[in-house]
């Protein structure tokens, strides 16, 4: 005998589900059933009663979609390394802990019950903080720290340089390339160069164009460039 369905619970759920903002929460609702315990379903009707207690005084609470924190909260557990933009979402998803907070601090002064619940969230604001400092739009902030705003530094130096070398490449073979500019293919600054003019450019080939009359080269001295400022 389905219950659900001769009581139209199913049908609650339906629209209950529909109110969910993360797809945990509609798992969950999914699976909720009836009541056969007399004291377990008391209970749940005196919090029901409190919540629209608390609703009528507080007014809607802070809800936020905390989508995907499961998944982030199981890899930080592993050990695991969280992107910049994971970060963000963790200092996002602590702020919608800390307003869900302060929300339920407020039913206090209305000896609400479910306000006490507040003891249980920890917005953790250092680490918020901490998160906001250091990372901005889905990247780590140069400022983070002192060896990471060297490092980038040297990079960006580096990258100019090859840029100049690339250049000078280009002006001296101006015979043999194809385009007067460098490109990037593979994630390595390359030259378009005619294919049959490619012996006279010493360096790697990495792709080519797609009628194979140009091919692009990582020019030898680019390569010695890099390897030069790695160490």
């Amino acid at each position: 005998m389905n219950i659900d369905a001769i009581l139209e619970f199913d049908k609650v759920k339906e629209k209950w589900m529909a109110l969910a903002l993360t797809e945990d929460a509609k798992a969950r609702i999914a699976k909720a059933a009836c009541f056969y315990d007399e004291a377990a379903l008391e209970k749940e009707l005196r919090d029901t009663s409190d919540a629209r207690r608390f609703l009528e005084v507080c007014r809607m609470p802070p809800l936020a979609s905390l989508e995907g924190s499961r998944e982030m909260l199981d890899c930080a557990r592993k050990e695991g390394c969280l992107t910049p933009y994971q970060l963000e979402q963790v200092g996002e998803m602590l702020a919608a802990v800390g307003r869900m907070k302060q929300y339920l601090e407020r039913g206090k002064q209305y000896e609400n019950p479910l306000a006490y619940y507040e003891i249980n969230l920890d917005p953790a604001c250092e680490l918020r903080e901490e998160i906001a400092r250091q990372i901005r739009g889905g990247a780590v902030e140069d400022q983070a720290s002192r060896q990471l705003l060297r490092l980038r530094r040297e990079m960006d130096c580096l990258k100019e340089q090859m840029k100049r070398k690339a250049e000078q490449i280009i002006r001296a073979n101006k015979e043999s390339v194809a385009e007067a500019f460098s490109t990037i293919r593979n994630g390595r600054i390359c030259i378009p160069v005619k294919r049959e003019c490619k012996w006279k450019l010493p360096g790697s080939v990495i792709a080519q164009s797609s009628t194979g009359s140009t091919v692009f080269i990582h020019p030898a001295a680019i390569e010695s460039l890099m390897k030069s400022c790695s160490r």
